[in-house]
């Protein structure tokens, strides 16, 4: 991160990815740097930026836990999602439509360990899943409604 000439911020990756790329995410008024990395890591890892006087970026965390599929799909396509690692928390969902419209939001009990998603109402192009377990660890995945 940089302003004019001064570098703020920068992250180094220690290791060779076969592919590493960079988009920025606007979720709950927060904005986040997200990293997609492929081999050895496949996944996601998080960001916040934080701008203002004290412009910084902070390392939130990387998508371990969640599964979800399809990612791209039909409208009223279900999708399901899998909780993995973390099956004895309780866990809010907030689907999130590319334009930060919150689509859906629905809380799964602990102990279950997958939900399917009616995605009948859910608007055509990218949609954001965020999970929250009761740690308040947050795993998200973009999904693409055709």
């Amino acid at each position: 991160m940089q302003e004019g000439d001064v570098e703020l911020c920068s992250l180094d990756f220690d290791t060779e990815y076969s592919r590493l790329y960079l988009q920025i995410w606007l979720l709950d008024d927060k904005v986040y740097l997200v990293v997609e990395l492929e081999y050895p890591y496949d996944g996601l890892i998080f960001y916040q930026i934080n701008s203002g006087e004290e412009a910084s970026i902070k390392y939130v965390g990387k998508v371990k836990g969640l599964s979800i599929s399809p990612t791209i799909l039909e409208r009223s396509t279900p999708v399901t999602i899998e909780f993995v690692d973390d099956t004895e928390a309780t866990h809010k969902v907030t689907v999130t439509s590319a334009s930060g419209q919150v689509v859906q939001r629905l809380t799964v009990a602990a102990g279950q360990t997958s939900v399917s998603l009616n995605t009948s109402s859910w608007g055509k192009g990218m949609n954001i899943v965020t999970t929250k377990n009761s740690n308040n660890e947050t795993e998200s995945c973009k999904l693409i409604v055709k």
